[in-house]
């Protein structure tokens, strides 16, 4: 702490040494690391953020290195994955995750883009240990490493409750639909341009069509 109140972080690496006499002695040197500190807090403040703000959007990222199969996960993709920290990242342990029935899909759409170097962008289920469902949205985008070697980063996004919104609303028209057709009046929906968007039975049968 420094007179004008500002913080100096210091190194002080100080080796025991022995002199020509045999005697102990101490050599130092004081080393000012503050700028380098202070760049390392920025770094872990940044990663912080960025893992708090996968957890809220339930977005994970990964990298995956297309010559060798190493993979990296963030945090947020090992949760999405059903996985614990020790597990070795890797594209088997993902496919691990896939639903049976959407397995073949997955697998293909990965043997395509790694054969032409191209995105990958799809939708597909997990099947987890404990019989739970996932939806998730993968996308992946090719690059090259210093080395020329093809790798890919990506994101993948739980949207389990986005898909579960979505089947709501469609049971939700269905049975409304259903009310109207069983309706005994005419009704009819028409667009802005006077186009007609729906009719009941009783108005298709008023109608002869």
């Amino acid at each position: 702490m420094m007179p004008n109140g500002s913080i100096r972080h210091l190194h002080d690496p100080a080796p025991c040494l022995r002199d020509e006499a045999g005697n102990q002695e101490v050599v130092g040197a004081l080393m000012d690391i503050t700028e380098r500190s202070v760049t390392e807090e920025a770094i872990r403040r940044s990663e912080a953020y960025l893992a708090e703000a996968q957890r809220i959007s339930h977005t994970g990222s990964f990298g995956c290195k297309a010559t060798s199969g190493e993979m990296f996960w963030s945090e947020e993709t090992f949760r999405i994955f059903g996985y614990d920290r020790g597990t070795k990242p890797a594209v088997e342990a993902m496919l691990k995750r896939v639903h049976p029935d959407d397995k073949a899909m997955v697998q293909g759409q990965i043997d395509s883009a790694t054969s032409q170097g191209k995105d990958c962008n799809l939708e597909y289920r997990l099947l987890l240990p404990d019989d739970s469902v996932k939806h998730v949205h993968v996308v992946a985008h090719p690059a090259k490493d210093k080395a020329g070697n093809l790798e890919f980063i990506g994101a993948v996004t739980d949207i389990t409750e986005r898909k579960a919104a979505e089947e709501r609303i469609r049971r939700q028209e269905a049975e409304f639909r259903q009310i109207l057709d069983l309706a005994p009046q005419q009704v009819r929906v028409y667009g802005p341009g006077g186009e007609r968007l729906y009719a009941n039975r009783i108005a298709l049968d008023y109608y002869g069509v």
